[in-house]
């Protein structure tokens, strides 16, 4: 690697937290590295994370976790979309419907955040911008090409979020991508609702508009 040769040190540390869980001492760090290493970036990161899990000696490890957690997110968001479009097609409440899944069967941090704004269509920008989710989706993509593993979940993402970022939604929220299940549902009516509600958000001020890793 570059860096040894040039007498450095490097550690991979990625990390999941949105800006408020960063701020709050609630973010996970991911490293990976020489062992020596390491260690000396844990004792930085250790007052701003829950957590902190080495993986190994390979500093392209971390980076691999990043991605796989990543695309578990964006998927999860993709499911809740689907779910809810079917819910409110069929004439049902479906931040009801949201409200209930998280707090029994779905009861987790990804399922309480995203389930809200998607239920919602709460994709004001201030978080992780759709134009950043759409490139981790090119790079999983891309990872998996180059271990020749199929992953035919990605690719239906890949297609959501370049349909977003088409349609001009590259700096919302990359929750953003859900609409277009709403919108597969011939809901147009509440997708332009939602995207005038992000876009006149959007012109307030903002007390921190850091773009983060989500969680």
């Amino acid at each position: 690697y570059a860096h040894k040769k040039s007498g450095h040190k490097f550690v991979a540390a990625p990390v999941f937290a949105r800006p408020e869980n960063l701020r709050d001492g609630q973010a996970c760090f991911i490293l990976s590295g020489a062992t020596e290493d390491v260690q000396i970036a844990r004792k930085y990161l250790h007052d701003l994370a829950e957590k902190v899990v080495d993986f190994g000696s390979d500093p392209g490890a971390a980076n691999v976790v990043k991605l796989a957690g990543n695309f578990m997110i964006a998927s999860s968001i993709e499911l809740i979309a689907e779910a809810l479009a079917l819910v409110e097609k069929n004439g049902v409440d479906r931040q009801l419907t949201m409200g209930l899944m998280s707090s029994t069967i779905f009861n987790c941090p990804i399922f309480k955040g995203y389930g809200h704004r998607v239920a919602t269509r709460d994709h004001r920008p201030g978080g992780f911008a759709l134009e950043h989710g759409l490139k981790d989706i090119n790079l999983i993509l891309d990872t998996a090409n180059q271990s020749a593993q199929p992953l035919p979940l990605a690719s239906l993402l890949q297609h959501r979020l370049r349909a977003s970022d088409n349609f001009g939604h590259s700096h919302l929220d990359w929750s953003a991508f859900a609409l277009r299940s709403t919108a597969d549902g011939g809901l147009h009516h509440q997708v332009d609702l939602a995207l005038q509600h992000a876009v006149r958000d959007d012109a307030k001020p903002k007390e921190d508009d850091r773009t983060t890793d989500p969680k």
